[in-house]
């Protein structure tokens, strides 16, 4: 290995070096990283590194993934204090795409009820997060009728979470050969394993554990050539989806 002689701060430092000259970084950074390599590579990371990445698409949610978990409650802080702030419709949609992450679908019913009342009362995006609110409040009949809704308006606009959802509604309000089919559709449209996931989730609880089998023998034919990033994106859902059969 060609750095198994040198210490991990070291390569680190290295690293840095590298995405210095690089990026026409100025050459004082290559003192200090090879003279201070700890402390050098954590004032680098912190003073050129990190702002860089916040202009990348991956960059902005590896930062937003680490400021949730170190500050969950940072965005309904911030989105009630901005709604105290400021009532517009559009911080009072924003408080209310916050209550549905924090999983107080009651509350986000109401706010994305109100935002629809208001100048964004044909906005695709809050008609969206209210079906999804609606959903998770348990209102199976509603929620289906706001995705239908939005389907018939739009077919294009999110058609495989959409497909989902109406899937998901049916699964609670509708016959079962009304659900398949849903379910038959959104597994079409996915992009990922969730669809699948739910579908074998609903036929292990009606007892169609044969076409459970199959749905995810058809999965497994799909995700083995899907790359490394993409069953980690999925990995909860693949999860589920053998847990669930192991249980059958």
């Amino acid at each position: 290995m060609p750095f198994a002689g040198l210490g991990l701060h070291l390569v680190i430092a290295v690293f840095f070096a590298i995405h210095a000259i690089r990026s026409g970084r100025n050459m004082y950074w290559l003192l200090i990283l090879f003279s201070f390599p700890l402390i050098g590579s954590v004032v680098y990371f912190f003073a050129e590194y990190l702002p860089e990445l916040r202009h990348t698409r991956g960059g902005r949610k590896l930062v937003a993934t680490v400021r949730t978990a170190l500050d969950p409650d940072r965005q309904m802080r911030e989105a009630s204090r901005d709604y105290e702030i400021s009532p517009s419709a559009q911080n009072r949609a924003r408080l209310a795409y916050a209550l549905l992450d924090k999983g107080q679908a009651k509350e986000a019913v109401e706010h994305f009820a109100l935002c629809l009342q208001g100048p964004l009362s044909d906005d695709l995006d809050i008609q969206w997060g209210m079906a999804r609110a609606q959903l998770q409040a348990g209102q199976d009949s509603i929620a289906l009728k706001t995705a239908q809704a939005i389907a018939k308006v739009n077919p294009a606009f999110h058609k495989d979470a959409i497909s989902l959802l109406i899937a998901r509604a049916m699964a609670r309000e509708s016959d079962a050969a009304a659900t398949r089919r849903a379910f038959e559709q959104a597994i079409e449209l996915a992009t990922g394993a969730e669809a699948y996931a739910r579908y074998v989730q609903w036929l292990l609880q009606t007892g169609d554990v044969a076409t459970a089998q199959q749905v995810k023998a058809q999965l497994d034919r799909i995700s083995k050539h899907w790359p490394a990033h993409a069953r980690d994106l999925n990995r909860e859902w693949l999860k589920m989806i053998n847990g669930a059969m192991r249980g059958a």
